[in-house]
């Protein structure tokens, strides 16, 4: 297995010469994680194995929520101090589901650690979201797995868990705080497809191939929620995909680079799947988590007044799609529901 720094080392070599302003700055951050968390003299962020095991991989418990708002709030408050970061998240997922420490894969994902945990201080689309999206990610795998033990069709084989491991890392990679737009100024995929291309040399260099690189990229892509409620979003086009391939859909209508969902349900599941773990902290834990999270985002956003309808129509929108896809259901929904009448209540 390729050394982490040498790989660092041989993606800053490729990007220089053809990275824009934007790769230049994120290779500067790398290298500023790579030291934060390795230098000489570093004092590691600690965090109980077992109990944080406990959080993601036995089922929840009656204060499950609390002790889960709890990590959560040490992250946002200082995620230096507060472990685990994305790193210690994705050896903890590659041993638990098998994936070949010394392969391409498990590389793959150890890289996009470091480059999800790189500095954005905006309010939301920030490394404490990363890590949230991941807490939730590997959940969902293990649901997954836990539901579809007698179907090996469904299961998750090792090297698809490490691959959603490596897209959710990099998700918002470098989010400028500012969307896709709406009406004339809308540009669908901005922000997932600038994640991907800043991403993409270190992948490369982690060794990665092109198919590989491909799907992530559609995984990105699939993320995208606007325009909400529009048949044509990214994300409203993954679920047709997923409906299509697992609950009997007649029709999947895909466009431009999310065609390669045609014929892939390994692919349409893995993007329901980093798309239901981006959602389910905003939609899926708690009241409070919820408007916690709706605060968080609108403070990004600028807004300081939002309409009351604002938690209840993502809830009833973007969060379906923690009822769609059954692993989501059964770890997500119920609070999902009881957040959505919470929401409504005077």
């Amino acid at each position: 297995m390729k050394d982490l720094s040498y790989i660092i080392k041989v993606a800053e070599r490729a990007q220089a010469g053809k990275a824009g302003a934007e790769g230049l700055q994120l290779a500067e951050r790398v290298r500023a994680q790579w030291s934060r968390r390795n230098g000489p003299g570093v004092v590691r962020a600690t965090y109980d194995r077992q109990t944080l095991e406990d959080l993601l991989f036995v089922p929840p418990c009656a204060d499950w929520a609390a002790r889960v708002a709890v990590l959560f709030e040490g992250w946002e408050g200082d995620r230096h101090v507060h472990g685990p970061d994305l790193s210690d998240l994705v050896l903890i997922g590659l041993e638990r589901f098998g994936v070949e420490p010394q392969g391409v894969y498990a590389q793959a994902a150890r890289v996009a650690a470091i480059l999800g945990e790189c500095e954005n201080s905006i309010a939301f689309h920030n490394p404490v979201h990363h890590r949230k999206v991941l807490f939730h990610g590997l959940r969902l795998m293990e649901e997954n797995n836990r539901l579809f033990d007698d179907d090996p069709r469904c299961l998750l084989a090792p090297e698809e868990t490490a691959l959603a491991m490596t897209a959710i890392c990099i998700h918002d990679l470098m989010h400028d705080g500012r969307g896709n737009g709406r009406g004339a100024t809308y540009e669908p995929g901005r922000l997932e497809q600038r994640a991907f291309d800043l991403a993409r040399p270190w992948l490369h260099a982690a060794g990665l191939d092109t198919e590989d690189l491909l799907d992530i990229e559609a995984i990105l892509l699939s993320t995208e929620v606007t325009p909400i409620g529009e048949a044509c979003a990214a994300a409203a086009q993954m679920r047709g995909a997923y409906a299509y391939h697992f609950q009997g859909m007649d029709v999947c209508e895909l466009s431009g680079k999310l065609t390669r969902l045609h014929g892939r349900r390994d692919l349409a599941r893995l993007g329901m799947l980093v798309h239901a773990a981006d959602v389910a902290n905003s939609a899926g834990v708690s009241e409070s988590m919820s408007r916690h999270e709706t605060a968080l985002f609108l403070r990004e956003c600028g807004v300081e007044d939002a309409p009351a309808d604002v938690l209840p129509a993502f809830l009833e929108g973007v969060g379906t799609v923690l009822e769609q896809f059954e692993p989501a259901r059964s770890l997500y929904n119920d609070a999902r529901l009881a957040i959505l009448k919470g929401s409504r209540s005077p």
